[in-house]
């Protein structure tokens, strides 16, 4: 990873908080404000990681009897392909 080096103000509930969270998890306080930053980020762009996980669980979980699904999507969300 290629890290730069950014100063921040916390407060000081802010950075007890985070390292009373750094001790209990084993996380260094810059990788927690990293993991904060990267699910802010997520969210702002709407995207839930956990609900992203959900998600693919489901990928491949499912089997159609139509062999033509993946090539007819469209057809049959909006219901013009004949359902056999």
């Amino acid at each position: 990873m290629n890290f730069v080096r950014r100063q921040v103000q916390l407060t000081k509930d802010q950075h007890e908080a985070l390292k009373r969270e750094s001790s209990r998890t084993g996380v260094s306080v810059s990788g927690l404000v990293r993991e904060a930053v990267d699910e802010l980020l997520s969210r702002r762009r709407g995207y839930d990681r956990k609900e992203i996980e959900r998600i693919r669980s489901f990928v491949g979980a499912f089997r159609d009897p139509r062999a033509d699904v993946s090539e007819r999507t469209s057809e049959y969300l909006h219901g013009k392909a004949r359902r056999g």
